[in-house]
This record gives structure tokens, sequence and C-alpha cells, in this order.
């Protein structure tokens, strides 16, 4: 047991990935050879406080498990965020996908409640006499067709 080792995190760019650890998460520690205090508390190129070199006071913790188990099969080229076998957020090239195995695009409440807003007015014309094919949804008086009300990007379960 070492007490009182530093958690570190993936940060760059202004962006944090974190996470609450749980009792026996593995973790890989990385000892210091000096005193990294001064630079942490400042951030400045600075001598160490202590310079004594190895002693093994200085130590921080990497949340990262270094064995194959409990990671979340072959990413590929997907960012993978979530658990091994359970909810994902899978950032590839092209599209966000929410959860495993996701095919459809979400729908983007903008883009749903102007279509609805557009049925509305057309059902309240009057001009409706029932189910009009979408091939012929051009003509006057015919609702207003299929409105595209999904997301490009974003995909779900």
């Amino acid at each position: 047991m070492i007490p009182n080792v530093p958690l570190a995190w993936f940060k760059a760019g202004g962006f944090v990935i974190s996470a609450a650890p749980a009792a026996g998460d593995a973790v890989t520690l990385l000892a210091y050879d000096m005193d990294p205090s001064a630079y942490r508390s400042s951030g400045n190129q600075s001598d160490p406080i202590d310079a004594s070199r190895h002693s093994g006071a200085y130590w921080i913790a990497l949340p990262f498990d270094i064995t194959d188990v409990g990671a979340p099969g072959d990413p590929g080229s997907n960012l993978v965020l979530g658990q091994p076998a359970g909810i994902q957020i899978q950032i590839n090239g092209t599209n966000i996908v929410l959860g495993l195995g996701a095919g459809d695009f979400v729908a983007l409440a903008s883009k749903v409640n102007d279509a609805i807003k557009a049925w509305a007015v057309w059902a309240a014309s009057g001009t409706g006499t029932g189910y009009i094919p979408p091939t012929t949804l051009t003509q006057p008086g015919t609702p207003p067709g299929t409105v595209d009300v999904g997301s490009t990007l974003v995909k779900c379960t």
C-alpha cells in the first residue's frame, strides 16, 4: 500500500477524460526520480525542493489497466468510451455512435418540431383528403411530405 498517491487523468487541448475510480481498479504507478512538487505547484521549471534521487517518495498513479482484462475489444479506428460489455460511446471519422450496434440516426428536436408544425398547418387548411403517395407531394394542397428530422452525425439504439 502506497498512501497519498495522486491520480492523473488524460488532459489535453482544454479537455479531460476522467471517471470515479472504484476499489480494486488497476493503476500503473510512475515513480519520479526527483521531487516534482515545485513544478506541480507553479508549472514552471524549478529546482526540486527535495534533491534526493530515487527515494521512492514521489509517485503518481495512472488509471490504466495494462492487461487485456476489461478491454473493450478491438476499437479499430474508433475512440471508445464506456463499459467493455455495456453502454458505449464510439467516435469515428464520420459518426458518433451511442450504444452497441446503433444504426438509426437521432432525431433533432427542432426539426421534429418544425415538421409537426408544417403538418398541423396543412391539416388545419382543410385540403387534406387522406393518404397521398410521396411521389405526388409536389401538388398544391398536399401534405408537407417527408421531412428529414434526423442528425447526420449521431446514431443510437
